[in-house]
């Protein structure tokens, strides 16, 4: 089975099909687990850690968060989203191990599922022992290999082998020059790591130049005096967590032109989610408005009966017939006391006062 056919964000595959209840495939998927971010579910993406509690989220989203939170002002402080404790973009620190082991586990994630399920087919009794028997014959297969190759090296006689030549003296091949231009195939591009940037003081500033500084980014000018500031504390954000990736051979950290492309383009595409989302009717409030009128017009089908009445009639004649009983108890006090010579009690109505 081809790896590559696994999809790389499949979370189901250690407990769907021939993992089903297996234990092996169950340990994985907990191992699986604290490879991925506590914010978003999905693979650390430039993990960093809080000085204070240690625990591990994706660059990107733990800065998002304490700038929402900063943004609230008063006395609100930032918190670790997990336990609670006060932290500071300040105090994150790149978790370069963990980056590395979520790296080399998403390479091997397909070969090793492969091989727990080919051990899981060949019908081995126990799901622990599956695993163990599948890479261990693997590499019994390449010692017995390697030692037929060496037997079969030593048991070739002088007399099949080729004459031997008589030796020359070895020259010196020519070594190429290093140039400042050669790059090793598969190192990182030779490039000044980005520097973090302290969140920008935007009160008061007025719409040329916030309009400016957008443009110095390389991301969009266009909205309001609001949604500008909001566009240039989110970049910050966005580049400082740039900032935190390890430049590996896989990976290196992208430019500032790069980052303003990828901004514009996750800003463009949650626009256009936005609209569309309006034009179907999606949004919060259409959906309440929706679910109301559609109830409305169940209860009043719900209330037209064989007489014609509504469901209001009803309520209001059950409503009648409860208070009329009070009623005719109340006029018949009166009338016996007006029968025992009691004083006749009168009732005049309130007058208006004339409005000023």
């Amino acid at each position: 089975m081809d790896s590559s056919s696994h999809d790389d964000d499949d979370e189901y595959i250690w407990t769907t099909g021939p993992l089903q209840g297996d234990t092996v495939g169950s340990g994985i998927k907990e191992i699986e687990n604290t490879l991925k971010c506590l914010i978003c579910q999905g693979w650390l993406n430039a993990p960093v850690s809080p000085k204070r509690c240690g625990h591990t989220f994706c660059s990107l989203c733990v800065r998002s968060a304490i700038t929402q939170r900063q943004s609230k002002g008063g006395n609100v402080h930032p918190i670790c989203p997990i336990c609670r404790d006060p932290i500071d973009q300040r105090d994150l620190v790149p978790n370069r191990s963990m980056a590395d082991l979520v790296d080399k586990f998403r390479g091997l994630r397909g070969v090793l599922r492969d091989r727990i399920v080919a051990g899981c087919v060949n019908g081995n009794s126990s799901s622990s022992s599956k695993s163990v028997s599948v890479v261990n014959g693997g590499l019994c297969e390449d010692r017995r290999s390697s030692k037929r190759l060496r037997n079969k090296e030593g048991s070739s006689s002088p007399s099949q082998s080729q004459p031997s030549q008589p030796s020359q003296p070895s020259q010196p091949e020519p070594q190429p020059e290093p140039t400042s231009s050669s790059n090793p195939q598969g190192s990182p591009c030779l490039l000044p790591p980005l520097q973090k940037r302290p969140q920008p003081l935007l009160y008061g500033v007025k719409k040329k130049a916030l309009q400016e500084m957008c443009r110095a980014e390389g991301i969009l000018s266009s909205g309001s005096e609001t949604v500008m500031k909001e566009r240039i504390l989110s970049f910050v954000t966005f580049y400082n967590s740039e900032c935190d990736v390890v430049s590996t051979s896989s990976r290196r950290q992208r430019t500032v032109g790069e980052l303003a492309a990828a901004f514009n383009l996750d800003e463009a595409t949650r626009h256009k989610l936005k609209m569309r989302e309006g034009e179907n009717g999606n949004t919060g409030e259409m959906r309440d408005f929706k679910r109301l009128k559609q109830k409305i017009e169940e209860n009043a089908k719900k209330g037209e009966g064989e007489e014609g009445t509504s469901h209001i009639h009803k309520v209001n004649k059950r409503f009648d017939e409860k208070m009329k009983g009070g009623f005719d108890s109340l006029i018949q006090q009166l009338r016996e006391r007006d029968k025992g010579g009691g004083r006749r009690m009168e009732f005049k109505p309130e007058r208006r006062r004339a409005s000023p």
